[in-house]
């Protein structure tokens, strides 16, 4: 995508959640069946179930720690301080 694309643009200003990876991964799987790369298409469809196991691993995390994270993930000082 290039610099400024819609995809950025929503990115920024969170619009966009948290399994775009999942839609961006989908898009180039596509492509890749319909150039006939046939290994690629393969990998691509490990890597969008991985993409899809960590999105709900963290999504999990998050509901643990119920909004006691910073941005980095890490949990912040103030979670049990309550």
């Amino acid at each position: 995508m290039k610099h400024g694309g819609i995809l950025e643009i929503n990115f920024v200003s969170g619009k966009v959640g948290k399994d775009w990876i999942i839609d961006i991964l989908a898009d180039i799987r596509a492509f890749a069946l319909k150039s006939e790369m046939m290994a690629l298409s393969e990998h691509l469809d490990d890597a969008i179930i991985l993409a899809a196991t960590e999105l709900e691993r963290v999504s999990q995390r998050e509901l643990v720690l119920d909004g006691h994270c910073d941005k980095a993930g890490g949990v912040s000082e103030q979670s049990g301080n309550e």
